[in-house]
């Protein structure tokens, strides 16, 4: 409808202008966790204890972003022993992979 299309397009200029002056509200997690994200961010996040989720954005009546719930997925801790590669120093970057996924390791 008219009324979706309208919503749709001030959503997106709002998480816009949220992003462009770094505008961030606060989301309650299942876990009881706290955690700040960027007004209307979309993708998957996680949080400082290792929440991996994903805000679900709605619009309050003055059609204003807010956040309606969270999806979160379950992860597992998991211990991989690696091999810090020749000429590689603390503090710089390394990828590795583990079970078909791809890491960025500060060493």
């Amino acid at each position: 409808s008219l009324e979706d299309v309208f919503l749709t397009i001030a959503k997106k200029a709002e998480a816009d202008e949220a992003k462009a002056t770094n505008q961030t509200t606060i989301v309650h997690l299942k876990t009881g966790e706290q955690v700040g994200v960027l007004l209307g961010q979309e993708e998957w996040e996680t949080s400082l204890l290792g929440t991996t989720f994903q805000v679900v954005w709605g619009t309050d009546k003055e059609g204003s972003l807010m956040p309606v719930s969270t999806i979160e997925k379950k992860t597992k801790d998991k211990t991989v022993t690696v091999t810090c590669p020749d000429g590689i120093q603390a503090g710089q970057n390394v990828e590795v992979s583990a079970d078909g996924q791809q890491f960025q390791v500060t060493i």
